[in-house]
């Protein structure tokens, strides 16, 4: 037993010392037991951060290839808006109402037909 202790740094007590060395050793039992608990629960921490930093690096692919394709998107509709914008202003300038716009019209169409009418009359006078 004596060569068992000393691998383990003891030495065999003294008959008078045995109560204070076993109180000794249940002290350090304990220590150990308490430490060894808390090593389970930092490594158990440990995996738990390393699950949810996985998680979170998931997330942060995901959610960056989202951002990627609604920046791609949103390109798009701004190309096509201002292919239309660029249509819709050759029609209707952005500038001009409807209702300007109508009015021009009815005038065009008003001096278009008094013109047409003007050109009749002198076809018809020839």
């Amino acid at each position: 037993m004596s060569s068992r202790l000393a691998l383990l740094g003891y030495n065999i007590p003294t008959v008078e010392n045995t109560s204070q060395f076993i109180a000794d050793l249940q002290e350090s039992i304990s220590l150990f037991n308490s430490k060894s608990k808390e090593l389970v629960d930092l490594e158990n921490q440990k995996s738990k951060s390393k699950l949810e930093i996985t998680s979170t690096q998931k997330s942060k692919d995901t959610n960056t290839k989202d951002q990627l394709s609604l920046i791609k998107q949103i390109s798009e509709i701004d190309e096509e808006l201002a292919v239309n914008t660029a249509k819709r202003n050759a029609i209707l300038p952005s500038e001009m109402s409807i209702d300007e716009k109508r009015n021009e019209l009815i005038k065009e169409k008003e001096n278009l037909t008094i013109a047409i009418e003007k050109h009749s009359k002198h076809l018809q006078n020839q």
